[in-house]
């Protein structure tokens, strides 16, 4: 019996999960039961150092956690709920099973947009199945569509869109709009003014010397207060009283001290990760800079990662709600558009104005978080068009959501 059938089966008998401080979900998934069976905190032990934090590539301040393969595990004071030699049985068996299997026809496949892709319905991350088949002659083949995760039970939740996007209908369509975007002549020109750009950490050196200035002149007074202490002689009038007062100061500036040191450390952490973030985007510049040059020459494997470094994350139309599903394109990092930098692209490829323009053409869209509610601008000088169309702006073909911002 596999996770998922564990975790139906349970859910099946009403049986509930324990939820936890921060959690909401009752219901099991595989995920969890995964969890369980490799956490070694049932069979009565304590393990240290499973998860670290690392950086997420190409943003400022996000980290995610990551497993460790080699971490510390020793007896714990709670008692084992599951025989150890019974749980080392099932860890055995997992290191054996919990392996991917190689690819049944060759090479394993690497989707570049799973995800980042988002669904329409829930939000969740979307990811690849396939169906395949061998026809009558022999032939092998297979298409890979895109799904919602949350469409199964993996992780507790469950989400009603169960439309399959077809991997050929939108990973095209991302590529085009990457493409179309660095043909632009004035966001070439900014990405490359971006590379090799000095860093300005002015700013935080000058507070990391105000914190250091300041520790000096606390640290000069707590010496100076502890030789008044042990300096204090033994006949001084209410001796005790005095080392009492000047001791409960003591403990006030070392409390200030530590305050200090603390601040100190968080600059040094802050302006280290402004060095590298200022790195990792002018690694990210220099590739877009360069997207024609490069993505042609690598594998499968090499584009899924430099797509990750360049999207966060992809939204697209629900099925049969437009001509063509991608919606918009949230980047990693500000891109330049319309005079000033933005991360949000959101275009519409087929959009056709009535009356005016008779053929297909490409408009980009731009959402600017301005305000709470948020303010679309409508980018008009991108529209190729032969004739002005300001009068027949209510014929656009928009999503309804953007029409509650687009006043025309």
């Amino acid at each position: 019996m596999g996770f998922n059938k564990i975790a139906k089966y349970l859910n099946l008998q009403g049986v509930e999960k324990v939820k936890r401080d921060n959690g909401t979900l009752s219901q099991w998934s595989t995920h969890f039961v995964r969890m369980i069976l490799d956490n070694p905190v049932y069979c009565g032990k304590i393990a240290f150092g499973r998860r670290t934090r690392e950086k997420v590539k190409g943003t400022k301040n996000e980290y995610r956690q990551v497993r460790q393969d080699d971490y510390i595990i020793a007896d714990g004071q709670h008692d084992a709920i599951i025989d150890e030699e019974l749980w080392n049985q099932a860890h055995e068996k997992r290191e054996i099973t919990g392996v991917k299997s190689p690819s049944k026809i060759g090479r394993d496949r690497a989707h570049l947009l799973s995800g980042i892709l988002k669904c329409p319905k829930c939000g969740g991350p979307m990811y690849t199945n396939k169906h395949a088949w061998t026809n009558k002659d022999g032939t092998y083949k297979e298409v890979y569509y895109y799904v919602c995760s949350k469409a199964r039970t993996a992780r507790g939740k469950t989400c009603e869109y169960k439309s399959m996007l077809k991997k050929t209908d939108i990973e095209p369509l991302v590529i085009e709009a990457i493409r179309e975007l660095i043909k632009n002549q004035d966001f070439a020109t900014e990405i490359k003014s971006k590379i090799g750009k000095e860093i300005d950490t002015s700013t935080l050196n000058r507070e990391l010397k105000n914190y250091e200035a300041k520790l000096r002149e606390v640290d000069l007074n707590k010496s100076r207060l502890e030789n008044e202490i042990d300096s204090l002689p033994e006949d001084t009038r209410f001796r005790e009283r005095k080392i009492n007062d000047m001791t409960f100061r003591l403990d006030g500036l070392y409390d200030i001290i530590i305050e200090l040191e603390e601040k100190i450390e968080d600059v040094k952490l802050r302006r280290k990760a402004v060095e590298q973030d200022a790195i990792t985007l002018e690694n990210i510049y220099t590739l877009l800079a360069n997207f024609d040059k490069v993505y042609d020459k690598i594998n499968d494997e090499e584009k899924k990662s430099l797509i990750s470094s360049l999207i966060k994350e992809i939204e697209i139309f629900p099925c049969d709600e437009a001509d063509l599903p991608l919606k918009s394109i949230l980047f990693n990092f500000p891109v330049y558009k319309d005079g000033g930098d933005v991360c949000w692209f959101l275009w519409d490829k087929s959009t056709t104005v009535s009356g005016v323009i008779k053929c297909h053409y490409f408009i980009p869209y731009l959402l600017l978080h301005l305000t709470w509610l948020g303010l679309l601008i409508y980018l008009e000088e991108y529209i190729c068009h032969p004739y002005p169309v300001h009068h027949n702006m209510q014929n656009l073909h928009l999503p309804p959501r953007w029409k509650e911002y687009l006043k025309f």
